[in-house]
């Protein structure tokens, strides 16, 4: 593709852009309320992802063959669900330089039997993900990434339903947020699995 060619360069290891999000037609329950997935790194590579998540589509990143093989290739391990986002992650810890390319050049299909369907699986793979990665991260990074992690999984169980005291403690203790919107949304969310409780 002529876009994707043309912003690579060789000083660029990692190059990747949003896709479109195209939902099933008749599917009126989807987790995925973005028009689009893939979204610019807020700060160096290694701290946004840690604190933010995966920025990187799957289907939409180009990686130089020689970073992959330094970091031995994509792990197969099954107790990581989330490939892909493990495999960025080692990336950024090997120092690839990433590149975002602003321009949707693809779509990202959404079902109703689809993997971005949140399920307890996908949460138990995000705490091994964690798990392991979080000892490679400086302390400082890490205080931060454990309270971002905490607040994720715990965001997941009460969309999720069920049990809101789970929910509650992962809430709990995401005290070290690294922002005020976070901050706000965790106490909302709280107070939500106060309220669940005394239903």
């Amino acid at each position: 593709m002529a876009a994707v060619s043309a912003a690579l360069g060789d000083d660029v290891d990692f190059l990747y852009h949003p896709l479109r999000v195209v939902t099933a037609e008749g599917l009126t329950r989807t987790p995925e309320r973005r028009a689009r997935i893939g979204e610019s790194l807020r700060s160096e590579a290694l701290r946004h992802m840690a604190l933010f998540g995966n920025p990187v589509p799957n289907s939409a990143a180009v990686v130089r063959r020689s970073m992959l093989m330094q970091i031995g290739g994509i792990c197969e391990d099954p107790a990581i669900v989330a490939e892909d986002f493990d495999t960025w992650l080692c990336l950024a810890e090997a120092g690839a330089r990433m590149r975002f390319l602003n321009e949707a050049l693809g779509s990202y299909w959404v079902g109703e039997d689809g993997i971005s369907v949140f399920s307890h699986r996908q949460i138990d793979g995000q705490i091994a993900l964690f798990k392991r990665h979080a000892p490679r991260f400086s302390p400082d990074l890490r205080c931060v990434a454990e309270a971002c992690h905490n607040y994720a999984i715990g965001s997941l169980l009460l969309q999720l339903g069920g049990n809101h005291k789970q929910a509650r403690g992962y809430l709990l203790r995401a005290r070290e947020l690294p922002s005020l919107e976070m901050r706000v949304k965790r106490w909302l969310k709280l107070a939500m699995t106060l309220a669940k409780n005394s239903d």
